[in-house]
């Protein structure tokens, strides 16, 4: 993968790559960031750069020998870690690596639901265990096959648990020649004894232009409707993507009814509980993009309030919406909703019933609205 191939993160890139031409590349990164903004493409583009034959002063060449390798990512000097559900039959991922492969080169912006669904995880919950640990380090033992790098891209170390402290003394003092890619959401979930012989890179938002021009150019969204799905994306691919493919608009109409019902509650909870079970049957994604949406018109409600909300963030329903709904919000509630449907994303990321949740929810936003 070749830099020009990450959306957006201009300056990240010139950063990366003066590393490079300064000789001053950090044995151990920690590429940290939300899922959709592209922090495992950045990691891979970069292990490309380090080794390409031919860098120029923006990319690598993508033409010579190791550039090949690389974007097949069957390089022999790149390694990768990841969490996978251990069984008999797998202990380590080198069994999964065809289907790691084939899961980048589907989309290298893959969220971690997506690579459990497909390794067919169902309700379990994927680690790196000590074997893991122990097999890539064995292999970064190795002398170098042909790169000037061993590089090891380690995809999600807050599912490392206890047996990263197998990993101290490689991260600390490694072979000549190795790199440590540690690509990461979470650092408070983090081993802090890794997070302190690592640097890191915090990967923001993708700016609003570049997503703009993906989503217009790439995706072939309108230009008037790839605004609001930027908007409400909020630097994140995947989510504006997602929207594109499921319609924002089904969202505004589940989010508004939603709203009426929890704030008219004790009464029309029959309908409440009709609504829950029309939601509970949509995907994970639908869900937690539902969700994501209404903490953007929450944000754009609670600016409204005060005069700051800008009206080409919204489409007029929305606008209309915005205008209606500020009334019920203050600085009271505003972070009850926030916390509720952010709590609502986490919940239904681990797999929770969604049926439970959004009724759980349901009564959570009703008793914040009397906060009003």
């Amino acid at each position: 993968m070749q830099f020009k191939q990450v959306v957006g993160q201009i300056e990240l890139k010139k950063q990366l790559i003066g590393k490079v031409k300064s000789e001053k590349i950090p044995h151990a990164l920690l590429f940290l960031g939300q899922e959709g903004v592209g922090t495992l493409p950045l990691a891979i583009a970069f292990a490309q750069y380090v080794n390409c034959l031919e860098p120029s002063d923006t990319d690598s060449c993508g033409q010579c020998s190791s550039c090949r390798k690389m974007e097949k990512l069957i390089h022999p000097d790149l390694h990768f870690s990841f969490p996978f559900i251990k069984t008999n039959d797998i202990k380590t991922t080198d069994p999964l690596l065809p289907l790691w492969r084939e899961f980048l080169e589907k989309n290298s912006y893959g969220t971690y639901r997506s690579w459990l669904d497909v390794i067919a995880a169902e309700n379990k919950q994927g680690n790196i265990p000590n074997e893991e640990c122990k097999n890539f380090l064995s292999k970064l033992t190795l002398m170098s096959f042909e790169a000037k790098y061993k590089v090891l891209i380690l995809w999600m170390p807050e599912f490392l648990g206890q047996s990263g402290n197998i990993l101290l003394k490689m991260i600390e003092e490694p072979p000549a020649g190795t790199l440590f890619f540690l690509v990461g959401r979470e650092s408070d979930s983090i081993l802090p004894t890794i997070l302190s012989r690592v640097q890191t890179i915090k990967v923001p938002g993708i700016e609003t232009e570049h997503l703009s021009y993906y989503l217009e150019h790439i995706l072939g969204v309108p230009s008037n409707n790839s605004v609001s799905l930027v908007n409400v994306a909020e630097g994140n691919l995947n989510e504006a993507v997602r929207l594109f493919e499921n319609e924002a608009s089904n969202n505004e109409e589940l989010f508004k009814r939603w709203m009426r019902l929890c704030y008219a509650l004790p009464q029309g909870a029959d309908e409440l509980v009709q609504w829950i079970l029309s939601v509970s049957v949509l995907g994970r994604e639908a869900q937690k993009g539902l969700l994501h949406y209404g903490l953007f018109l929450i944000r754009e409600a609670f600016l409204f309030k005060f005069g700051a909300s800008k009206k080409e963030r919204l489409n007029p329903s929305e606008q209309d919406f915005v205008s209606k709904f500020s009334n019920l919000v203050n600085e009271k509630n505003v972070p009850m909703f926030s916390q509720i449907l952010s709590d609502g994303q986490s919940y239904i990321e681990r797999n929770g019933n969604p049926k439970i949740i959004f009724h759980a929810l349901s009564l959570e936003i009703n008793a914040a609205f009397r906060k009003a």
